[in-house]
């Protein structure tokens, strides 16, 4: 290329680069005050300046690499004015008194706008950012019709007389799923362990003494052991979640999955605790070979109280100690606190009055207890139990001699790597654990039977 032709394009360039620069500041005021009023004329003046440079910088853009950039922001410009200049289809309903033109304006100089003509589009832009001006023109237009936002539910319902403008405010607070906390945890005895098992031995019988006449044989006895094994368990969840959604939520949801997570685990082992199978996984009170038990087969209150009275004997006479809770559902306890006495006054039968007649319908509900015992309530005891799959259970014993193996504490991992390719995040919760209601298990008494069916 001659100095000549070199000096000419490099002039060409300045002169192109100026005249971009003179035009990007033009459009930059458009875009910031699309509300004045010869913004249509504005957006054909820049339209036809672009149109001159485009030929001239397509050509230049062969030989100078610099040029392609200019060539980008010429494009860009054209995208903008374009997008300011095509109209947009609102439908404003029937019946108004206004029409927007295929140019975006008012289409009636009735409105008494001052004798000119105003972009609908850019006083709804001016009005949200508190213009008054565009505010009181555009309820002239609506004839002194209020605009309303309509139902802005869901996008798809939007009023299109101004629901449009009212962007729905989403709450930061997330409605958690109610769960309630595991309670036979803390009424239990926990050990740590540091293997997959603990081997307990234990005196299967004992030795005897009694009484002697004199130069007669002693009794002579041994003591027999044997040896009770509490295998461990590993108990585990996952919890998988876009990393869009947690870049982008306004709550924590990975702080929300690691303690759903942890629910979940606490109340899986409870389950297992009170009636697991003992195969892949704890060996519950409810399957613990040699626990006290009570059959109820009337399902009358009476008789059901009778039959915890018996429970909380048997302990005191097998385990020669006191039991400490009474476990049930709730709906168990709910029928307990609703029979009432079959003569007048009909009285409730638990529960102390504020007459003599007893508790009455106006009366407090009674604290949970039962014959001087606590009464503790929990959805994990089973409810499908028994030929008809609809029995429940109550459990009275002395709950310390339910032993806890703790191997390893409920903990919360997270991976990005094993859904890489779909920009996912994985959470892993687990822990092991075992447990063992065999160490005593006369210290432990159900009730079962036919009088524990859903009532």
């Amino acid at each position: 290329m001659s100095e000549s032709n070199q000096s000419r394009d490099e002039q060409g360039l300045a002169d192109v680069s100026a005249r971009l620069e003179a035009l990007q500041a033009q459009a930059a005021g458009l875009l910031d005050h699309a509300a004045s009023a010869d913004a249509p004329a504005d957006a054909k003046s820049l339209q036809a300046e672009l149109d001159v440079l485009k030929p001239a910088v397509a050509a230049m853009a062969a030989e100078h690499e610099d040029v392609k950039g200019l060539k980008e922001q010429v494009s860009t410009l054209t995208s903008a004015i374009e997008g300011l200049r095509k109209p947009v289809d609102y439908d404003f309903g029937g019946g108004l008194p206004v029409e927007v033109t295929d140019t975006g304006v008012y289409s009636r100089k009735s409105l008494e706008m001052g004798g000119e003509n105003h972009s609908f589009f850019a006083d709804v832009l001016a009005a949200n950012k508190g213009d008054r001006g565009a505010h009181e023109r555009m309820a002239k237009a609506w004839g002194g019709k209020a605009m309303t936002e309509g139902n802005i539910s869901a996008a798809a319902t939007y009023s299109s007389t101004g629901g449009y403008l009212v962007p729905p405010e989403i709450s930061s607070e997330l409605v958690v799923l109610r769960e309630q906390a595991a309670v036979l945890r803390s009424m239990c005895s926990a050990i740590a362990v540091d293997s997959s098992s603990l081997q307990i031995a234990s005196v299967t019988s004992g030795t005897s003494a009694s009484w002697v006449a004199e130069l007669a044989t002693k009794p002579n006895t041994d003591m027999a052991f044997g040896q009770i094994t509490a295998n461990i368990f590993t108990a585990a969840g996952l919890g998988i979640i876009s990393n869009q959604l947690l870049a982008d939520a306004r709550t924590s949801i990975d702080a929300l999955i690691v303690s759903d997570l942890a629910k979940r685990l606490a109340t899986l082992e409870e389950i297992a605790f009170i009636n697991g199978s003992g195969t892949a996984q704890p060996l519950g009170i409810l399957g613990t070979s040699g626990v006290n038990s009570t059959t109820l087969t009337s399902t009358t209150i009476p008789d059901l109280l009778d039959a915890i009275v018996s429970g909380i004997t048997d302990v005191q006479t097998n385990y020669q100690g006191n039991p400490t809770h009474i476990l049930m559902h709730p709906r168990t306890w709910a029928r307990i606190v609703k029979a009432k006495e079959a003569s007048s006054p009909s009285t409730y039968l638990i529960g102390a009055g504020a007459t003599s007649f007893g508790r009455r319908g106006s009366d407090a509900l009674p604290g949970g207890e039962l014959f001087g015992l606590p009464v503790v309530l929990t959805k994990n005891i089973p409810t499908n139990l028994g030929s008809g799959t609809n029995e429940s259970r109550v459990i009275v014993g002395n709950f310390g001699e339910g032993l806890i193996l703790d191997r390893q504490g409920i903990t919360v991992d997270q991976s990005p790597h094993v859904y890489f390719s779909t920009n996912q995040t994985v959470f892993r919760a687990e822990e092991r654990v075992g447990f063992t209601a065999a160490r005593y298990p006369k210290a432990f008494s159900v009730i079962s039977g036919a009088g524990l069916a859903a009532g």
